[in-house]
């Protein structure tokens, strides 16, 4: 793998706007959960291309799934900067916040990415998929919220959740769990 990761690293070296080769070798490292070689891989193709915010995105996540939470909010946050219309890297970190109880981060990332979000889609289908995301979205910053003991506003977004997926397992999950805390 690594005599494959030289070969590439060269051929990137002779052409480095061309690194679309690089990230399938990243990618494939990251299928076979070999999370290390791929964030490395990703590293040479960031090196060689640092404007794309896709890459950052793709590493922040590797950092993510290794619990690499302050590398993972940076990389996402370099990609916020390349790239700040882009919702879904906002769902991201604050996922990655969430994880790293970061509450009150996770709940202003969540806000910006419904904020974001929050115009309809002309397209059914389209707009279906962002109201289900809207859901868990509303449902994960509710479990900030709860987390940070604003049932008020957890409770609030947990409706508006179930409101907007009434079969969002999730929402249920969280609104049990801010029915629970409500009720201690």
């Amino acid at each position: 793998m690594s005599e494959a990761l030289t070969h590439f690293g060269e051929a990137n070296r002779l052409d480095p706007g061309n690194i679309e080769s690089l990230l399938e070798v990243a990618d494939f490292c990251s299928s076979r959960g070999n999370h290390s070689q791929a964030i490395a891989t990703y590293g040479i193709a960031i090196e060689s291309c640092p404007e794309r915010g896709d890459v950052y995105c793709s590493r922040a996540f590797l950092y993510q799934l290794d619990n690499q939470y302050d590398r993972a909010i940076a990389d996402y946050s370099e990609a916020i900067r390349l790239v700040p219309e882009d919702d879904s890297i906002y769902r991201n970190r604050g996922d990655v916040h969430s994880e790293a109880s970061s509450y009150t981060e996770a709940v202003a990332d969540f806000t910006k990415y419904l904020a974001l979000t929050d115009a309809p889609d002309d397209d059914r289908i389209f707009d279906e998929i962002r109201l289900s995301n809207r859901s868990s979205v509303y449902a994960e910053r509710a479990n900030a919220y709860r987390k940070q003991g604003d049932l008020e506003r957890a409770l609030a977004d947990v409706r508006k959740a179930i409101e907007l997926e009434p079969d969002n397992p999730y929402a249920q999950i969280v609104q049990a769990e801010v029915r629970k805390a409500a009720d201690a």
